[in-house]
């Protein structure tokens, strides 16, 4: 079973090394069995802005990603967005 996250968002024009931290917990009585993560920019145009640093499972049941902008400041109004990705059984 695949569960997403909410999706978490920087503050419009974020900075250089702006990190975004995303969790997502498996369901009651399911176990983690594997994660991922999607990292953007909300308007799709700086994509290249937004990396994945990390993305791991943190306990039995959750999973976490965390990603950065990196190649320098996001656009005025612009966000970094972090959603986790979990696979549950």
């Amino acid at each position: 079973m695949r569960v997403q996250g909410q999706t978490v968002s920087s503050l419009p024009g974020a900075k250089l090394g702006t990190n975004v931290k995303a969790t997502v917990t498996c369901p009651a009585g399911k176990a983690l069995v594997g994660g991922g993560a999607t990292v953007t920019t909300s308007d799709g145009k700086n994509d290249d802005h937004a990396l994945l640093s990390q993305s791991a499972a943190t306990t039995t049941t959750t999973w976490t990603a965390v990603g950065v902008v990196t190649d320098g400041n996001l656009f005025q109004g612009e966000t970094l967005d972090v959603t986790a990705i979990a696979l549950c059984s």
